[in-house]
């Protein structure tokens, strides 16, 4: 199951990003191409941090980024993308 929402044009490895935010846009943006969402979504998932906190945090080193269905979503979809080199202090409220 997870391989029909997980495909290769959904997937970046090594990514550059200088913060956290860009970090959301380049997994956002994988979405967007696909067509999985509207580029709405991106900005959506960024302002869910900014309003709620690092919620999407799972364990350092490991972000769940999401926001509601309602932000643009258009089919349930996943992407993948690791940073090369991780993004400081991703835990941190100091982030934020």
């Amino acid at each position: 199951m997870l391989g029909d929402y997980l495909r290769a044009d959904v997937i970046r490895l090594g990514v550059h990003a200088a913060n956290w935010e860009e970090a959301v846009r380049a997994a956002g943006q994988l979405l967007v191409d696909a067509d999985v969402c509207e580029p709405r979504y991106i900005q959506a998932m960024i302002d869910a941090v900014h309003e709620l906190g690092p919620y999407m945090v799972l364990a350092p080193g490991l972000a769940l980024a999401h926001a509601r269905p309602e932000d643009g979503v258009k089919s349930i979809g996943l992407s993948l993308v690791t940073l090369n080199p991780p993004v400081p202090h991703w835990c941190s409220h100091d982030a934020w």
